[in-house]
């Protein structure tokens, strides 16, 4: 009997369902099982004739109910009022569904380790992108520390969000197997849809990953983790938390931490990563598993701008570059660095700058400072690697960070850098100690007396920073190789 509901007047739209006969790898089947429910939340079963031949009942663990079922290959096309739902119907015999509407398509994993079930709204079917244009894309890094073709390299998938500049680049030195979500750098993890975060968890969990990193920590990513746990209970998540203790001082950090520390509560990840050493023995005093990860640089020499390198590497004229990005202004001022550069006792000296704001920029003209190059905002990456190739002395003198990248890029290109107090990198070394760490970030004769110094005894800074990093290199591959079997307190 046609349902009654149906006969009245309704604005309808096309829809056609397909089942593709195949299934992820994680799944026993490729069964395809959907019903339909109007705006009010009502089952709508019976109200075409053909679909009469198709109707399936589900009882018990989540799915209770008559759905319709489709055998391999077979498709149902027909037209539906456009304020109603398509509900899917996972469980771990499910396979892969393509879904039309209008003119838009697209695929959909109905794999689940349990019962469940997937609703979408069908006028909204048609703003959802095809799943291989969609929010993320999966990026290989041969160089990184754990590399993509290693074993235990295969079994980990790290994902992060691109426009965090910082934690990508510590995300792909350290992972060679990397998720970016968004895949667009001008998209925030807020833009992100519940549709788009479940496409993530599916493309993610369809590798069948031993273990997951999540790299950074936005909310979406929250969301991201416990999507994947339910699609593969047996993968293990970690986060990896790139803030420090002086950020704990802004309300969105402290928020966003103890809602990870609820996450980790609930089961919906295994335990968190920090970059800040110390961090991990807080978390561990509240009985939070977390390890150490300290960042490193996997590779001599950056892929993408080894061109440069064809060019005359340096000027006979010194240069000194001043980088900043990002991340609270409060912790990464230019005055200092600014003002140092007029103490230089080597007067000729080309200065280079990006990221340093207005208010930098009208320090640097009060002060009389010349500029070969400047940019008051953030520059790309591939611009910044060429830039900071080309200095005597790269400064990053910060009042805070947890284990910045830049430093460590300088580094990587063959040049020298300062850096302020709070980050860790050099502490084993007295004499880098002494020399390339800035003890008052606000001081700037301090500054430029190590900035000379840097630039007068460049390979011995070097040479040193070379053991050190080789070192760190190899405990931060111990640390991420056992991942998919470690063991936390």
């Amino acid at each position: 009997m046609i349902d009654p509901y149906f006969t009245s007047p309704k604005i309808t739209c096309r829809l056609l369902v397909r089942s593709l006969g195949e299934r992820s790898s994680s799944s026993k089947g490729d069964e395809v099982q959907f019903r339909f429910e109007d705006e009010s939340g009502r089952s709508r079963v019976a109200f075409d004739p053909r679909l009469e031949a198709l109707t399936t009942v589900v009882d018990g663990q989540g799915g209770n109910g008559e759905f319709y079922k489709l055998q391999s290959g077979e498709e149902l096309d027909l037209h539906i009022p456009q304020d109603w739902s398509i509900v899917f119907l996972l469980h771990p015999w499910s396979g892969i569904a393509h879904l039309e509407i209008q003119s838009k398509s697209i695929t959909v994993n109905l794999f689940s380790p349990t019962y469940r079930t997937r609703n979408f709204m069908v006028r909204d079917v048609g703003d959802i992108e095809p799943r291989n244009l969609s929010s993320g894309r999966f990026i290989q890094n041969p160089t990184a520390v754990l590399s993509p073709h290693h074993p235990s390299g295969r079994d980990v998938i790290a994902t992060c969000c691109p426009k965090w500049r910082g934690v990508t680049s510590s995300t792909m030195q350290l992972f060679g197997n990397v998720f970016m979500l968004p895949a667009r750098i001008d998209r925030s993890p807020q833009d992100l849809t519940p549709h788009e975060i479940q496409y993530a968890a599916e493309a993610i969990a369809d590798r069948e990953p031993h273990c997951v990193v999540i790299s950074g920590g936005d909310e979406a990513f929250a969301a991201l983790a416990s999507a994947i746990k339910l699609l593969r209970p047996v993968t293990k998540i970690y986060l990896l938390w790139h803030s420090n203790f002086l950020q704990l001082g802004e309300s969105y950090d402290l928020r966003l931490l103890a809602s990870w520390i609820h996450n980790y509560r609930r089961g919906f990840i295994d335990g968190i990563g920090v970059v800040k050493s110390g961090l991990d023995k807080f978390l561990l005093s509240i009985d939070v598993p977390s390890f150490f990860v300290e960042n490193v640089n996997s590779s001599p020499i950056i892929e993408e701008i080894s061109t440069i390198r064809q060019d005359p590497p340096r000027s006979p004229r010194a240069r000194v570059g001043i980088w900043l990005s990002g991340s609270s202004s409060y912790r990464k001022r230019p005055h200092a660095m600014l003002a140092a550069m007029s103490l230089l006792e080597k007067k000729d000296v080309g200065l280079f700058c990006s990221g340093i704001t207005q208010e930098g920029l009208d320090v640097a003209n009060a002060l009389g400072l010349e500029f070969e190059f400047v940019s008051t905002g953030e520059i790309n990456h591939t611009r910044l690697m060429t830039h900071l190739s080309r200095m005597s002395v790269n400064l990053y003198v910060t009042l805070s960070e947890c284990s910045p990248m830049l430093p460590l890029e300088s580094w990587s290109l063959g040049v020298p850098f300062i850096l302020g107090p709070s980050c860790k990198l050099v502490a084993e070394d007295r004499y880098l100690q002494e020399h390339i760490v800035v003890s008052d970030p606000a001081d700037p004769a301090e500054i430029a007396g190590k900035t000379s110094f840097v630039m007068e005894n460049r390979e011995e800074v070097l040479g040193r920073l070379n053991l050190i990093f080789a070192e760190k290199l190899r405990a931060t591959r111990d640390v991420l190789s056992s991942l998919d079997r470690l063991h936390v307190p």
